[in-house]
């Protein structure tokens, strides 16, 4: 269970392009879907033009149709491109600072002075480098075989500061911290921001992120009307209950539409409208190296492949699989999200590139 828990699954940083994956988008899509047991496909390729959707796959065993640009999934990770959003608005508002720690942001956390990871940023949360683990220590296995088909329902902000009282960050040698991906520490910063805001994390993100960009659909409570529009998240040919969050909630519980996103990340690809373009500027600029040539923004991946620099984010719950990229310079992005937990990172820049424009000579 692990394993699957809003996991940031190996990223291929190589070329695969059009012809050697095998064709045009639809196609690419079907081929993927034909590899999986069940579950639905549904993918936005963005250009100047605008959006353009590809869908594969039956909704469910009841609804034997495909997806639509407005069926909901679960974008699992992918919420944190949100956090990372709102942090940089909020600095850009002057409500925080990157330089902010963790005793001075998290005023209702009683232990803020005593404990190991009170100097601790929202820059080294933002860009995985606060030396935090993956998950609290107190989801542990027992936690995980209790409450596995949902495991972060139950975890409110009182269990976080439990255990962050005496997390101590992990450091190399030299005493810094190194890339350590953690969806705790995103958590710990979607709080923070709340704190500092006064006024709870769904609704700051609602007021300064979704509202803006007119992401009506990108919502972490269904209404009934939406819940009929979800496809069922899949694990294998099983289908799986969804996942509902407290705390976590900024590290991966949004749900959103191919529509939505298709418009979120032709905002933040700088294609059309966007009343927070020097917010997504920040959001996705260089703050911290990640491995190897790739480095990190306030959630932002930024991995260097021979079109361009791929800005991207993954995500996956225990039934869904999402991606998002785009590359700046070319002005082009790709939305997937499947109702399986297979992961759709190939796919996704597999059809990145089909939106390239031809090499000279070709």
């Amino acid at each position: 269970m692990t394993k699957r828990i809003l996991s940031l699954a190996p990223f291929v940083a190589g070329v695969t392009g059009a012809l050697a994956a095998g064709g045009s988008p639809q196609s690419l899509v079907d081929h993927w879907r034909e590899q999986q047991p069940a579950g639905a496909v549904a993918v936005a390729l963005v250009g100047r033009a605008g959006p353009e959707f590809f869908f594969a796959g039956a909704q469910s065993q009841d609804d034997t149709n495909p997806p639509t640009a407005d069926t909901f999934f679960e974008i699992g990770s992918i919420t944190k491109g949100f956090t990372g959003l709102l942090l940089a608005d909020q600095v850009l508002a002057g409500r925080v600072r990157p330089a902010d720690t963790l005793a001075q942001r998290l005023t209702d956390w009683p232990e803020r002075t005593n404990s190991p990871a009170a100097g601790v940023t929202l820059l080294q949360l933002a860009t995985h480098h606060a030396g935090l683990p993956r998950l609290p220590a107190n989801m542990d296995a027992a936690w995980l075989a209790r409450y596995g088909s949902d495991p972060y329902a139950r975890y409110d902000v009182a269990r976080l500061y439990h255990w962050l009282a005496d997390a101590k960050p992990e450091v190399d040698p030299d005493g810094h911290a190194a890339f350590l991906y953690s969806n705790a520490g995103f958590a710990i910063l979607g709080h923070a921001l709340a704190v500092a805001a006064d006024e709870p994390y769904e609704t700051l993100l609602r007021r300064r992120v979704l509202r803006p960009l007119g992401l009506t659909n990108t919502i972490f409570r269904l209404s009934a009307p939406q819940r009929a529009r979800l496809a069922p998240g899949h694990h294998g040919a099983q289908a799986v209950p969804n996942w509902d969050f407290q705390v976590f909630a900024s590290a991966g519980g949004l749900r959103s539409t191919p529509r939505d996103m298709a418009r979120f990340v032709a905002a933040m690809a700088g294609v059309g409208e966007n009343p927070l373009r020097h917010a997504s500027a920040l959001a996705t600029s260089e703050q911290a190296p990640e491995t190897g040539q790739a480095t990190i923004g306030f959630g932002w991946l930024r991995t260097p492949r021979r079109p361009g620099l791929l800005i991207w984010h993954n995500g996956g719950t225990g039934g869904y699989r999402s991606f998002v990229g785009w590359y700046p310079e070319h002005h082009i992005s790709v939305v997937v999200l499947a109702s399986i937990d297979e992961s759709v990172d190939k796919l996704g820049t597999d059809l990145l590139d089909t939106l390239l424009p031809a090499a000279p000579g070709q």
